[in-house]
């Protein structure tokens, strides 16, 4: 036969007391429970069936199956507010609806949405005039990094039409000995990154909200490879038409390319982005993206050379 724990209640005036040695409950709590061997299991479910929970209480606790945590309300009974315990508010992870920082050298303002995992984006990439209302929407397309720099103007790209643009400032094959090139040139042709005068290279830009050249907002920063993966998985389709469906609405602006950095390439018909992730390339000097376009209907998962044009998306710390 297999036996059983018996867990016993105690019940005293200050409280109730669940464990096996008779032991008294804490004079602070209405309730302790206590064990070697077992644990607390709340109530299970998924978030459909959480907030179809009528006027739940401030500080109610359930574990959501969907999003693997302990949750408990926040808010009031008319205003439920969720926060899983590690402190990601999963009601309202944006905490805003609008961003205003300094871009280009002027204050812009920009949108939220949520995405995979309750993560908060920006609504639209660096540099971009509006949202996307289609895959090929110029307007949307934003700017060009060069990965690890910030907004120096190197990025900056004027958009014509859904297939067109040009760079608003210069290419030049130098390099800078400096994380901060103090030009907004798009530095760096051949083989050479834009910092090659720096050794040894510089891996920690763009790391966090903190990183180096951090060209986001203040408490948003560049993604990394894995949560934009995370976001991809999350598509209706693989493709395309999946990207732009998203909340994110991620368009097709193509890039700016190392080796004819006055031409752009694959505009309207690819969309690239940056992650803050570098690659283990024993050469140095890459680092992860992911990209996807009509012609494969398919994501890529890639790494290419730091000194290309590519898109940016911040998401919230």
């Amino acid at each position: 036969f297999m036996a059983k724990l018996l867990l016993t209640p105690m019940v005293f005036a200050q409280g109730v007391g669940i464990n096996t040695a008779g032991a008294t409950p804490d004079p602070s709590a209405i309730l302790d429970a206590s064990s070697t061997t077992q644990g607390f299991l709340p109530p299970r479910m998924t978030t459909a069936q959480r907030n179809a929970i009528s006027a739940p209480a401030e500080g109610l606790m359930i574990y959501n199956t969907d999003l693997k945590c302990i949750q408990f309300n926040k808010g009031t009974s008319a205003i439920p507010n969720w926060s899983c315990t590690d402190g990601t508010n999963q009601s309202n992870p944006c905490g805003t609806s609008t961003v205003t920082f300094i871009y280009n050298g002027a204050p812009v303002t920009y949108g939220t949405v949520v995405g995979a995992n309750y993560r908060c984006w920006l609504d639209r990439n660096l540099g971009a005039s509006q949202v996307a209302t289609s895959s090929t929407d110029h307007l949307s397309y934003g700017d060009f990094f060069q990965w690890g720099r910030g907004d120096d103007g190197h990025q900056r790209i004027n958009w014509t039409s859904a297939t067109s643009g040009t760079a608003v400032n210069v290419s030049s094959s130098a390099t800078s000995n400096s994380i901060t090139p103090g030009n907004a040139d798009f530095l760096g042709q051949g083989v050479n990154n834009w910092y090659t005068g720096m050794s040894p290279h510089p891996d920690s830009l763009w790391q966090g909200v903190n990183g180096i050249n951090n060209p986001c907002p203040a408490g948003w920063r560049i993604p990394t490879l894995a949560e934009l993966i995370a976001e991809k998985d999350s598509w209706s389709s693989d493709d395309p038409a999946g990207a732009f469906a998203s909340p994110l609405k991620l368009p097709m602006a193509g890039m700016r390319a190392w080796n004819q950095p006055n031409t752009l390439w694959n505009v309207g018909d690819h969309g690239f982005y940056w992650s803050s992730t570098i690659s283990n390339n024993p050469q140095g000097g890459v680092s992860r993206y992911i990209y996807f376009d009509w012609w494969n209907s398919a994501t890529q998962i890639s790494q290419t050379q730091r000194t290309n044009g590519v898109n940016v998306r911040c998401i919230k710390d």
